[in-house]
């Protein structure tokens, strides 16, 4: 089944806020202007991943299905 555009914007977007949210956590120790962009991106991924799940929303991207947000808590050098 070819997945919808808006399921094609979706993912994009949550793939680019976890990216977003990655580069924020390798310099969140040292600024805490970084740290507030990782929780805002947490949030927001937190949220869309939550949604997704309730609307039965299957992710055709199997990295972003299997993308835990809780993962952005943990410092950088400890989940490399």
């Amino acid at each position: 089944m070819k997945p919808s555009r808006q399921q094609v914007l979706a993912e994009e977007i949550l793939t680019a806020a976890i990216d977003a949210a990655l580069r924020a956590r390798a310099q969140a120790d040292a600024d805490p202007f970084q740290n507030g962009k990782l929780m805002a991106y947490y949030d927001i991924i937190t949220m869309a991943k939550e949604l997704a799940g309730v609307m039965g929303v299957e992710f055709v991207d199997k990295n972003l299905a299997a993308f835990n947000p809780d993962e952005l808590l943990k410092p950088a050098k400890q989940a490399a």
